[in-house]
């Protein structure tokens, strides 16, 4: 009888853990994923200058949003790939944008040390509150203002695959 106690509490034990296990992978989940359904209408963005900028400006262009770091490694290892993405794109049916939310002087200290066209624009709201909490992540939006490509993590932005992909949204 004694028995069937010990396992009747190991039982309870282990259901208890596996649940709060539950508990804390629903919550990571929910914390450390990109938001789907963000709203890029309210992003505030400015360039390096201070210039005001709203993603509006592109109506009628596919859009790549990269939200990066400096200090990201994966970020700064994907960076050429995106500009020869940029270079093998029509300038004037799709446009590259990087995103940072960092000073604008280490932003435009690091675009003076590299050879990347695209533009850095900078967020006036944190990362986390608009739920990014992984960088690199990026957004393709169609011209209609749809978004139809989140990627985290690094990518490989000029592979064939990818290039296909965003000249046919180009169309």
């Amino acid at each position: 009888m004694l028995n069937n106690i010990r396992i009747d509490k190991k039982f309870w034990i282990n259901l208890i853990f596996f649940i709060l296990g539950g508990i804390v992978l629903l919550y990571l989940i929910m914390k450390y994923r990109v938001a789907p359904d963000l709203k890029f209408d309210n992003l505030q963005l400015k360039t390096t200058e201070g210039q005001v900028v709203h993603l509006s400006d592109y109506k009628g262009k596919v859009i790549f949003l990269n939200f990066w770091e400096t200090w990201c490694g994966p970020c700064n290892k994907e960076m050429p790939s995106i500009e020869r993405a940029r270079q093998q794109m029509d300038s004037t049916k799709m446009v590259f944008i990087t995103i940072s939310e960092e000073e604008p002087r280490i932003i435009s200290l690091f675009s003076s040390m590299h050879n990347y066209h695209f533009e850095y624009l900078i967020s006036d709201k944190k990362f986390s509150e608009l739920g990014i909490n992984t960088y690199p992540t990026s957004y393709i939006i169609d011209k209609d203002g749809k978004i139809v490509v989140t990627k985290i993590g690094g990518v490989e932005w000029d592979s064939p695959e990818m290039l296909n992909y965003m000249k046919e949204l180009t169309k």
